[in-house]
C-alpha cells in the first residue's frame, strides 16, 4: 500500500519512469513494477514500455577501475628488475601467464635481452606513471563509439539494452486508489445494486497448464501409423528386442561370415536360453534354410560354406525389424499352406532396433526403424515404387527419386531420396527392394508369390521436420524440454 500511494503521488505531479520511481521510493524495482501492474489493471495508471541503450562496465572493468588492470598490478609489484618466478609466487601462475603478455605488449615491462628464452627471465619495469586503461575507464561514457571499441574488445565495457516503463495517469486516476471487487456478489444482485467493479482484461494471457507433452518422435510415429493404416497396412507385433540370429540373419539368407554379424556391428546377448529360441522354430524349415545357405536351391547356388547351427542360435539385440517381417511372412506362408489358398498380406512395423555404432551427430546405437512389406502374386519393381511414392506424398514429400543399390536379402534394391525444401538438396531417407526367392521359397510360398519391402529411420524425418541438426538433441540430457512442449503436431497430406 505504501508503494501504491507513493506511485500515485509521484504521477500526480508528472509522468515518471519505473526506474526513477524505484529510486524516489527507495524500493526494489521488481516491487515497484508489481504494484504498477496492479494499478494498471484497474486503469488508475497507464504504462508504456521504453528502451534505454548504453554502455556499462563489466565485472572485469569494475575491478580494473578500482584496482588497475591486471598487467598494471604486475608492473606495480616490479619496483625493480624481478624474476618471473617471484611474480608467480605473488600472483599465481595462471594470473601471470594470462596477463604478463599484456604487460610486455603495453611496454610496462621488458625482458632482459640475454634472457628472452630463459624459463625464468628477468623483467625490467619501465618509466610509467599511471595506468592508461584505468584512466580511460573513468571517462569511457564520454568517448565516441570508435574510441570505446578497444575497451569492448578487451571486455572492460559492454553494450546493454534496458527496458523500463513510463508511468502515466489512467482513466480512473481521479477516483483515487480504491480496491474494486472483481465480481458481483449474491448480495449485490439481491439488493439490485451495481457497484463499481474491476474491469475484465480479456486480452490477458492465462497461466499455461502444467501437463505432459508427446515427444516429437512419438508425434512422427503416430503420423506414420495413420498413413500406413489408411493405405491398408496392418501393424505387426514387435515387442521382442532380443532375437535369435536365425531370424535376424539366417532366415534372410545372410551368410554367417557377413561383416554385419561381427561384434563391432551387433550387440550379442549372453545367457542360457540360446537354444530355447530355436527349439520353437519348425526344424524342417531350419534344414531348408541350412541347405539354401550351403548349396542353394530354386535356381540359386547358395553361399557355398558350412552353415553352423551354433552361430544361428546366438541371441542378439535385433539390428532391424526385418527379423519380425521374416517371422510374419513364414507364419503367413504356413497359413496359406494349411488353407490351401493363397491370400495377400500388407504389414508394417515401427519399433526400436540396436546397432553397435559410435555415437555422433547423426548416429545412435539405439534408434527406430519403420518397415513395411506387401506379399502378393506377380508384384514387380513398379508396384514397389508406386507404394513408396504414395507413402511419401502423404508425408508431404512428393519429390522422390530412386537409386540402385545392394542389399543382402533383396534383389533388385533401391535407395530412396527425397528433395528437402529447407536444405535445398536431395537426402537419403530409406531403402527398398524385392525379397529374394531364396528367402521366400523355404517358407512355403509358390514361385509366383513376390514380397516387396521398404524401410526407413524415424529419427531422420523427425530431425528434418523440426530443424534438429544433432540427433543427441532429440534424446538424453541435452534434449530441450521446452522444444518438446512447444513442437507442433504433424499434419500429413
Amino acid at each position: 500500500e505504501d508503494i501504491a500511494e507513493g506511485l500515485y503521488n509521484l504521477v500526480l505531479t508528472k509522468e515518471i519512469t519505473s526506474l526513477d520511481a524505484a529510486v524516489a521510493l527507495n524500493k526494489p524495482i521488481n516491487s515497484v513494477v508489481a504494484v504498477m501492474k496492479s494499478l494498471e489493471s484497474t486503469f488508475i495508471l497507464e504504462t508504456e514500455v521504453q528502451k534505454q541503450q548504453g554502455v556499462r562496465l563489466t565485472v572485469t572493468g569494475e575491478e580494473a577501475l578500482q584496482n588497475g588492470t591486471p598487467e598494471f598490478q604486475i608492473f606495480k609489484f616490479c619496483t625493480e628488475p624481478t624474476n618471473k618466478e617471484k611474480i608467480i609466487n605473488q600472483f599465481g601462475e595462471a594470473f601471470v601467464n594470462a596477463n604478463l603478455p599484456a604487460a610486455l605488449r603495453r611496454k610496462l615491462l621488458t625482458l632482459q635481452a640475454a634472457m628472452k628464452n630463459d624459463p625464468n627471465p628477468l623483467l625490467i619495469p619501465q618509466q610509467v606513471e599511471k595506468d592508461e586503461i584505468q584512466e580511460q575507464l573513468r571517462q569511457f561514457e564520454q568517448f565516441s563509439a570508435q574510441q570505446q571499441l578497444p575497451l569492448k574488445k578487451a571486455k572492460y565495457i559492454e553494450a546493454y539494452e534496458q527496458k523500463y516503463f513510463l508511468i502515466k495517469r489512467g482513466k480512473n486516476f481521479d477516483h483515487g486508489i480504491i480496491k474494486l471487487p472483481a465480481e458481483l456478489t449474491q448480495t449485490d444482485v439481491q439488493n439490485q445494486k451495481t457497484p463499481l467493479i474491476k474491469e475484465i482484461n480479456v486480452h490477458s494471457m492465462g497461466k499455461p497448464p502444467t501437463s505432459g507433452s508427446l515427444h516429437p518422435l512419438l508425434k512422427m510415429r503416430t503420423a506414420f501409423i495413420d498413413i500406413l493404416v489408411s493405405m491398408g497396412f496392418q501393424q505387426m507385433v514387435t515387442d521382442k528386442y532380443v532375437e535369435s540370429s536365425f531370424w535376424n540373419f539366417d532366415s534372410l539368407i545372410q551368410p554367417q561370415q557377413h561383416p554385419a554379424r561381427d561384434m563391432h556391428d551387433t550387440f550379442f546377448v549372453d545367457g542360457c536360453c540360446k537354444n530355447a529360441m530355436l527349439e520353437k522354430i519348425n526344424q524342417d524349415y531350419i534344414q531348408q534354410v541350412k541347405q539354401m545357405h550351403q548349396t542353394g536351391g530354386f535356381q540359386s547356388i547358395g553361399h557355398n560354406y558350412i552353415w553352423q547351427i551354433t552361430e544361428a542360435a546366438k541371441n542378439i539385440l535385433r539390428t532391424h525389424t526385418t527379423a519380425v517381417s521374416a517371422q510374419v511372412l513364414y507364419q503367413h506362408a504356413q497359413k496359406c499352406l494349411n488353407d490351401k489358398k493363397f491370400s495377400p498380406l500388407k504389414c508394417f512395423s515401427i519399433d526400436k532396433v540396436f546397432r553397435n555404432e559410435a555415437l555422433d551427430a547423426t548416429h545412435l546405437c539405439e534408434f527406430h526403424q519403420v518397415e513395411g512389406f506387401i506379399v502378393d502374386k506377380n508384384l514387380n519393381l513398379g508396384n514397389l515404387m508406386a507404394v513408396i511414392r504414395a507413402f511419401f506424398t502423404k508425408m508431404g514429400m512428393p519429390q522422390i527419386k530412386f537409386k540402385p543399390c545392394y542389399n543382402p536379402y533383396t534383389e533388385p534394391s533401391m535407395e530412396i531420396f527425397c528433395f528437402h525444401d529447407g536444405l535445398k538438396k536431395w537426402i537419403e531417407v530409406g531403402n527398398s527392394g524385392i525379397f529374394r526367392p531364396e528367402m521366400l521359397r523355404p517358407m512355403g510360398f509358390d514361385e509366383d508369390v513376390v514380397a516387396i519391402a521398404w524401410g526407413l529411420g524415424l529419427e531422420r524425418p523427425t530431425m528434418i521436420k523440426y530443424g534438429i541438426k544433432n540427433i543427441r538433441d532429440l534424446f538424453g540430457h541435452t534434449c530441450d524440454i521446452d522444444m518438446i512442449q512447444t513442437c507442433q503436431d504433424i499434419l500429413m497430406e
